[in-house]
């Protein structure tokens, strides 16, 4: 938490971790498809956008909730106060701001039930998933095989709305 709320010290701390993870998922990602070059890809990367990491995907889902909502979530989840939730909030992009990258909006701002419903009308437009690539936190990577859309579906769930999932498809 120390870097919310400081701009220098975030652009410090993304310029260093960054390549090294956008690194990992390009590994990830380029393992995945040798293996199995009809294998579609889910990297779940809260941070694509901001890192401008748009290159690696056909298609980007974002992940959004009201702020309200995050805030309340997050509090609760991680025993912060509000005014830190806010602060992280702050230094991420808006809903509007993701949206206009999005191929598809995920909205979590509802229960359970209504997130899962959405995922898997949207699920249920592309191929079978076979690999979740995580990103944040960075002591979270590598690859799970088999049922990627439900490890980044997990990873939604718990994060309330920093979550943009990607898939990048072979254009063959």
């Amino acid at each position: 938490g120390k870097v919310f709320g400081n701009e220098a010290a975030l652009r410090q701390l993304t310029d260093i971790v960054w390549p090294s993870i956008r690194a990992m998922a390009e590994k990830n990602i380029a393992d995945a498809q040798h293996s199995a070059p009809e294998r579609i890809v889910v990297l779940e990367a809260a941070v694509l956008i901001e890192a401008d990491w748009l290159d690696l995907a056909d298609q980007i889902w974002v992940t959004v909730v009201k702020p309200a909502v995050a805030i309340e979530r997050a509090c609760t989840r991680d025993n912060l106060s509000a005014d830190a939730v806010q602060a992280r909030l702050d230094a991420q992009l808006s809903n509007d701001e993701r949206r206009s990258y999005a191929d598809h909006v995920i909205d979590n701002s509802s229960d359970e039930a209504h997130l899962l419903d959405q995922v898997a009308s949207l699920r249920a437009q592309v191929s079978t998933p076979r690999l979740c690539q995580t990103s944040p936190p960075p002591s979270d990577q590598g690859a799970i095989d088999d049922s990627g859309f439900t490890c980044a579906l997990d990873k939604v769930r718990r994060w309330s709305r920093e979550s943009t999932i990607l898939l990048p498809v072979d254009k063959r």
